[in-house]
């Protein structure tokens, strides 16, 4: 199976987390504020935080390369549990992109078929094959970090919008 589009649109997205944090970031310090306090701040109680919602994003987009064995890396490090400035969050997303970058350079083609088995902190297991992985665990998962990520940064102030958002897909204008 060929998962360079997948890694395509975890790059894309992460890019777009990125330019999310940054606007916000900007917004925040030209209204007298301070950027790193959108870190903790959340939509509800008892949810995960901005910090959290970015670093699983970045850690799913790792597991997508983990669990394929994409890379031979092993697992990446991306937790963004002690993640405390904005700064460091960008860091994080940068260093998830670049691993991602490098497997767009030489394209892997994975064969297609394993079981990926897995087994959640709250004592869950999925068993799922690896398309499944991919369409029905993964990428919904790292989409929704991100989508809490910006919902989180607009209900704090930051004047964000839909081409914030999908600011990628104006390559695909014809008009």
């Amino acid at each position: 199976m060929d998962v360079s589009d997948e890694i395509a649109v975890y790059e894309q997205m992460l890019g777009t987390l990125d330019h999310l944090l940054e606007k916000a970031a900007c917004q925040e310090r030209a209204g007298g504020g301070e950027p790193d306090g959108l870190i903790s701040a959340t939509l509800a109680p008892g949810m995960f935080n901005l910090g959290q919602h970015v670093g699983l994003a970045c850690s799913i987009a790792s597991e997508f390369v983990e669990r394929l064995k994409l890379d031979g890396q092993g697992p990446g490090a991306e937790a963004g549990e002690g993640e405390a400035t904005i700064e460091s969050l960008q860091w994080l997303i940068g260093r998830t992109r670049l691993r991602l970058d490098g497997l767009r350079a030489a394209p892997p083609r994975y064969e297609e078929g394993a079981t990926i088995k897995i087994e959640t902190p709250t004592g869950q297991t999925f068993e799922m094959t690896d398309r499944q992985f991919v369409s029905d665990w993964s990428l919904p998962q790292f989409y929704f970090h991100i989508v809490i990520a910006y919902a989180i940064l607009r209900a704090h102030g930051a004047d964000l919008g839909i081409r914030d958002y999908l600011g990628h897909v104006a390559r695909y204008m014809k008009h």
